[in-house]
C-alpha cells in the first residue's frame, strides 16, 4: 500500500539520499540553500512511501517575486524523482497534483520549475519568460579601447563581513524585479547551482555584486550603469576570461543599450517553465513593470483563459485588471495564454485583427526568473 504524505523533519536524510541516487548527484553541494546540513526543508516535500521506504518525491518551495510595489506569491518545483524500481506507478503524477492543490489552497500567483516541456505541460507548466544573453569578448573591448582598471577589485562573499553582506542583500532587493532571498540563507542561495559570487569594489568602495557560473553572469548589480562595462573588463581580466555571457532582463533598457553597442551579439532565451495560477495579479504586476520603461498602447482587452473567469485589462493613465462578464476578445487555453503573455515569440503571432497593435504593445510581459533562484 502506498502512503502519500508531506515530509517530516526527520525525513531529510532519506529525501537527500533518494535525490542523490536518482539524479546521481550531490544535492547538498548543488543546492545548499535547500539541502545543506544547516537547512531542513523536508516539510516542503510531497512523498510517496511504501512499506520499505520513500519511493518518490516532489519538492515545492516558496519562491516569491517582487515586481515594483507588487508582491507575487510563488512556488518552485524541484527534486522531482522516482526510485527506478517504483516507476510506472503514477507516483509523479499524484505528487505533482498534490503540490499544485496546495499552491491553490495557499492562493499562489505562479509556480516555476525546470524540466522537459511535454512532461510538465500536463500540469500547466510551459517554457516562457525572456532573458537576453549578451556575449562580450576581449576583442570587443579592445576595439572600443576599454581596458581593465586597477580601481576595480573583487571579493568573494565568503570573505565579507556582516555589514557588507547586508548592503549586497539590500542591493538585490532594490531591483524593480527580484526574488526574495532571506538574509540568513543569502550566501547559500548565491552558491546554488555551483555558482560563484563576488562583491564589486570601485576605488575600495562597494558598488555592486556579481553571481556567475563558468563564464556566464546570471545575476549582478552595479550602483551606476556607467560602471558596468569597465567592471566587466576588470572581472574578465581577474578571472582570465576571453569572453563572457551577461544575462539581462528586458526591463533593463539602459544596460541593454550599453551592451548592444559593444557586445559581439546576443541571444534571446526562455527563462523557465512557468505556471500562472492567478492571472489577475500576475498581469497587473508585470504590465505595470512594462509601463515603467516603455509606452503602452491605451485601450482595453477582455481575455478568457478557458476554465477561469474573464478578465478585463485596461491601460490608460492607470492599469486595471479585473473580472468581467463582458464577452471575450480572446479565448485561449491555459498554455496558449501563458505564451501570449510571456513568450518572446508571441510578437510574430496575430491573435486579434482589430486589437493586434494593442496586444503587441502590451505583450510579452517582462517576466523573468533568475536561474540562481530556481530549484
Amino acid at each position: 500500500m502506498t502512503l502519500y504524505r508531506k515530509g517530516l523533519s526527520n525525513d531529510q536524510e532519506a529525501i537527500i539520499h533518494l535525490g542523490n541516487y536518482v539524479f546521481d548527484t550531490d544535492f547538498p553541494a548543488l543546492l545548499p540553500k535547500l539541502y545543506s546540513p544547516s537547512v531542513n526543508t523536508a516539510t516542503s516535500h510531497f512523498l510517496a512511501e511504501e512499506e520499505d521506504g520513500i519511493k518518490a518525491l516532489v519538492g515545492s518551495f516558496p519562491l516569491d517575486l517582487h515586481v515594483l510595489d507588487y508582491d507575487l506569491k510563488g512556488f518552485g518545483i524541484g527534486t522531482v524523482c522516482v526510485d527506478p524500481d517504483a516507476r510506472s506507478k503514477g507516483y509523479m503524477k499524484q505528487l505533482m497534483t498534490n503540490a499544485l492543490a496546495e499552491m491553490h489552497e495557499e492562493k499562489a500567483d505562479f509556480a516555476v520549475l525546470g524540466g522537459q516541456k511535454q512532461r510538465y505541460e500536463y500540469f500547466g507548466f510551459t517554457p516562457s519568460g525572456t532573458h537576453l544573453n549578451f556575449t562580450l569578448t576581449a576583442t570587443n573591448l579592445r576595439h572600443h579601447h576599454i581596458v581593465a582598471s586597477p580601481n576595480f577589485t573583487f571579493k568573494s562573499f565568503d570573505a565579507l563581513d556582516t555589514p557588507t553582506l547586508s548592503c549586497i542583500h539590500k542591493m538585490h532587493h532594490s531591483k524593480p524585479l527580484f526574488s526574495t532571498r532571506s538574509f540568513q540563507n543569502f550566501i547559500s542561495i548565491c552558491r546554488s547551482w555551483k555558482s560563484e559570487s563576488f562583491a564589486i569594489y570601485n576605488k575600495n568602495e562597494l558598488c555592486g555584486y556579481v553571481l556567475y557560473k563558468n563564464n556566464c553572469i546570471e545575476d549582478f548589480y552595479v550602483s551606476h550603469s556607467d560602471l558596468l562595462i569597465p567592471a566587466l573588463a576588470s572581472l574578465m581580466q581577474t578571472l582570465s576570461w576571453n569572453e563572457c555571457t551577461i544575462c539581462l532582463n528586458t526591463y533593463e533598457t539602459t544596460l541593454i543599450k550599453l551592451l548592444i553597442n559593444i557586445c559581439e551579439g546576443y541571444t534571446t532565451r526562455l527563462s523557465t517553465c512557468l505556471n500562472i495560477l492567478n492571472y489577475q495579479n500576475f498581469i497587473n504586476a508585470f504590465l505595470n513593470l512594462k509601463k515603467s520603461y516603455t509606452a503602452l498602447e491605451k485601450g482595453h482587452l477582455v481575455l478568457e483563459v478557458q476554465g477561469t473567469e474573464n478578465l478585463l485589462i485596461e491601460v490608460g493613465e492607470n492599469i486595471n485588471v479585473m473580472p468581467t462578464t463582458l464577452e471575450a476578445d480572446l479565448s485561449l487555453t491555459h498554455l496558449e495564454a501563458t505564451h501570449l503573455l510571456c513568450d518572446p515569440l508571441q510578437v510574430y503571432i496575430d491573435y486579434h485583427h482589430e486589437k493586434n497593435r494593442l496586444i503587441k504593445s502590451w505583450f510579452p510581459l517582462p517576466f523573468a526568473f533568475c536561474s540562481i533562484d530556481n530549484v
